[in-house]
């Protein structure tokens, strides 16, 4: 059947096809409708002790009822006076047109297992004895405030505002109450008693919020003989209610019951929806559906799916078991709002950390963002440490600051978020994949900062600002010791009065003027390889100019002017290679000494003024054009 209403009605009208006994009457009965006893097909329930014979108390002249406070299918509570004790009290008993002797003894047998559990969630009784018309009566405390269903069916009803301030919204306040009617029935059971009709309307809430579950007027024993009798409220019963075998009720079956009134609560209707008795008895055969959207819900619609399992040995062990479960709820509520206010945090520092990885926000923005999720977090968990999402939803976040920290080469926090997640529990394969990518992109920094040190390293040794002001005085010494030696030689009268071997001691005087200096200011020509290759030139040039004269005149070479033209082509070569090793102004350098020696060579005559001239000239013009070059650069 596509229709489901059509197909729970055609079970319910099965089922009741079987069951023994005239239901013609009570098929097209709402579906809330109370099945008592009285109404069962067969002989009344062998458990209740018949009228006769009952020592009941005459209460008729102690009481002084008034008027009705409620009615159901078979009973009456009115309100009275106790004369004795001149106090308000609630008397129920038996309408006129309904005492049948079975009734009656159903009352009496309510009576005795009510009187006999004396516990803050139910009402206490006081007496069980004869009215004022002669037929039983229980005389219990009475109640001043309102059933259940009536405060759900008014949002404006006055008691909400004291509900709603002990316990922050009516969700809340309705799970309150029904842990107080899991502490009654926790009692009954403890003495061997099933309510077996707990519903919203079979609780009672005092105006300062007191909570009493009534009406025990079907329960039973539980391992008691076992009845042929359809009792309870076919919108909530549990399908072992349905079974000739009452042998099957148990306190599982009250379960199954607060698992009803919780699907109420839940969903504004009661688990076996339907218009009539027979289809909501269907509905209680073919079994509950339970869906709720809001996910702060999620741990009460397991709980209620649970305690509403067809299987009387699938459902929660005990009321007990169902009390832990809305008590935990109870205690975690202010942790599931802290869970989804931190959950809410992680899209903020999603996108912001987006925003951040592409260059178009500032990570001291994601680091404000990432300091108050860590703050929201730490509080949902302290509150809920098991809380599965809220845990999910902190790894998450971390992660995401992990990559962002990653994109940004923030390694030491990568490492600590890294750790975090893997105290958290974090999936080993996405744990692994971090650290492989962390341990690489720390070798690969390190490889770049090898490099970069390297690359630095060479730019010292090269940098030609480096002892640059010890470079001048190291060039000031050859120029000046120099010049003395032309000056000593043009005293002498010029190149016609010094030989050969006179200029070789002359340029070894040069040369350890030259090692004197470069001793003397050795740490600042040894600075760097640019400082060392230029004090090499200059030495070097120096000592092969010593080397070459004194080889001249071992080779008996006379001639002075012969000589120093050998010398220019020497320095012309050393500097020209300079030029292409050290510094490219030493190409400057070398062409100066060139021409001088192709000058030298065509006008013998000049050649002092040549040798001493135009190298000078021309390694002056070349120092002050690399000075510029340096302030240009520097």
């Amino acid at each position: 059947m596509d229709d489901p209403n059509s197909e729970a009605t055609a079970v319910g009208q099965a089922f009741l096809r079987k069951a023994a006994g005239d239901w013609t009457g009570l098929a097209n009965a709402p579906a809330g409708t109370a099945l008592r006893r009285t109404t069962s097909p067969g002989p009344p329930a062998t458990s209740a002790p018949s009228v006769e014979g009952v020592a009941l108390l005459e209460l008729a002249s102690d009481l002084e009822v008034g008027r009705a406070l409620g009615e159901g299918g078979m009973g009456i509570v009115s309100l009275a006076r106790q004369r004795s004790l001149d106090r308000s009290v609630a008397v129920k008993g038996v309408r006129a047109e309904a005492a049948t002797p079975a009734a009656q003894a159903a009352l009496i047998d309510e009576g005795r297992v009510t009187g006999s559990l004396e516990h803050p969630n139910i009402v206490p009784v006081h007496a069980l004895g004869r009215g004022p018309d002669g037929r039983p009566v229980i005389v219990m405390k009475r109640i001043e405030g309102v059933s259940w269903p009536t405060l759900l069916d008014q949002p404006d009803h006055p008691l909400w505002v004291r509900l709603e301030a002990r316990t922050g919204d009516r969700l809340a306040a309705g799970i309150e109450i029904l842990v107080a009617v899991c502490d009654a029935l926790g009692f009954a059971h403890a003495r061997g008693i099933v309510h077996r009709d707990v519903k919203p309307e079979n609780v009672m809430l005092g105006e300062h919020g007191e909570v009493y579950l009534v009406d025990w007027g079907i329960a039973c024993r539980v391992g008691g003989p076992p009845v042929a009798e359809l009792v309870g409220t076919p919108a909530y019963l549990a399908p072992e209610m349905l079974d000739p075998d009452t042998r099957r009720v148990g306190p599982r079956t009250d379960v199954y019951l607060l698992g009803g009134v919780l699907h109420r609560l839940l969903t504004g209707r009661p688990p076996h929806g339907g218009a009539t008795v027979t289809e909501a008895l269907g509905r209680a055969l073919l079994g509950v559906t339970l869906e709720v959207a809001d996910e702060r819900q999620r741990a009460l619609v397991a709980l209620a799916r649970a305690a509403l399992a067809r299987a009387p040995e699938l459902r929660p062990p005990s009321v007990d078991a169902v009390r832990e479960g809305l008590v935990g709820w109870l205690r975690r509520r202010e942790a599931l709002a802290l869970g989804q206010s931190a959950l809410a945090r992680v899209s903020e520092v999603e996108a912001l950390a987006a925003e951040v990885d592409a260059g178009r926000a500032s990570p001291a923005r994601l680091e404000q963002a990432a300091l108050a999720c860590r703050v929201e977090f730490s509080l949902a968990l302290r509150a809920w440490p098991e809380n599965p999402e809220v845990v999910e939803g902190w790894c998450r976040c971390r992660l995401r600051l992990f990559d962002s920290a990653m994109v940004r080469d923030q390694l030491e926090a990568a490492e600590g978020l890294l750790d975090e997640l893997r105290e958290a529990g974090a999936e080993p394969a996405r744990l692994e994949a971090g650290a492989v990518a962390l341990r690489a992109r720390r070798e690969a920094l390190r490889a770049d900062a090898a490099a970069a040190e390297g690359g630095r390293r060479l730019a010292r040794e090269l940098d030609e600002r480096v002892s640059r002001g010890e470079r001048t005085w190291f060039w000031g010494v050859l120029l000046g010791s120099t010049s003395v030696v032309l000056a000593l030689i043009l005293a002498r009268g010029g190149l016609a009065a010094v030989s050969v071997l006179e200029t070789a001691f002359l340029a070894a005087g040069v040369d350890a003027a030259l090692l004197g200096a470069a001793f003397l200011g050795r740490r600042a020509m040894l600075a760097n390889a640019f400082n060392r290759r230029m004090t090499w030139v200059v030495l070097w040039s120096m000592t092969a100019l010593v080397l070459h004269r004194f080889a001249a005149y071992g080779a008996g070479e006379q001639r002075v002017e012969a000589v120093l033209v050998g010398d220019l082509w020497i320095l012309a070569g050393i500097t020209g290679t300079a030029a292409l090793a050290v510094q490219p102004l030493f190409g400057v350098v070398a062409c100066g000494f060139g021409l001088s020696a192709v000058a030298a060579a065509r006008w013998p005559a000049f050649t002092l003024e040549l040798f001493a001239g135009a190298p000078v000239v021309t390694v002056v013009a070349a120092m002050v054009a690399h000075g510029r070059s340096l302030r240009r650069r520097g």
